[in-house]
């Protein structure tokens, strides 16, 4: 979960740039205050990796996905937000800078109990407002749990359990749920 950076009140987009490279983890920035990131589990990694991977093999060469390095820079009244999501793609010609991506068509974030609250709230009213995006997921950590929600269904979700396959339409990717959650433990249970 981020936690605001000490001794930071309100800053400016370029002050928070210029702290989120000098540091040696990633921050977010939102309503112009800084947010440390904090470290990801095990479990977390693997889930992230196993979707990135799937992703990126399927996806054309004009694609590009991202496993949370990129950072999102979304359009807000006052100051812009930044987020770095678990897993990023954009098709778009117009998402070309160096720094982050603005046009992404989806966006995946894994859950920790740290995270589920802004990742089901803040994000969502946050990552839904993106006019390129069409697919916002949610996958459950503790639990094989993936909530997807389109924008063709008005963002209302739709979830998948283990024994699922669950279908990307933004990327026209099926994969099992299975997959993604391969080499994770639920209660001791391996996935492999």
């Amino acid at each position: 979960m981020a936690q605001e950076v000490r001794g930071l009140k309100r800053t400016t987009v370029e002050q928070y740039l210029a702290i989120d490279d000098a540091c040696a983890h990633k921050n977010e920035f939102r309503d112009g205050v800084v947010y440390a990131m904090g470290g990801a589990t095990d479990d977390h990694g693997r889930i992230a990796m196993n979707l990135a991977g799937a992703i990126n093999v399927h996806l054309p060469d004009r694609c590009d996905t991202f496993q949370g390095d990129m950072r999102l820079k979304i359009r807000a009244a006052v100051d812009n937000d930044y987020y770095y999501p678990d897993v990023l793609v954009t098709c778009s010609e117009l998402d070309r800078s160096k720094i982050f991506r603005e046009h992404p068509t989806l966006v995946i974030e894994v859950l920790s109990p740290s995270s589920e609250r802004i990742d089901r709230g803040e994000k969502f009213l946050a990552y839904t407002q993106i006019t390129s995006l069409t697919e916002y997921v949610i996958v459950a950590q503790s639990v094989p749990q993936i909530d997807i929600f389109r924008r063709s269904d008005a963002w209302r979700g739709a979830s998948y359990f283990i024994e699922d396959q669950v279908t990307f339409e933004s990327i026209g990717l099926t994969m099992p749920v299975s997959q993604i959650y391969r080499r994770v433990r639920f209660g001791g249970d391996l996935r492999s």
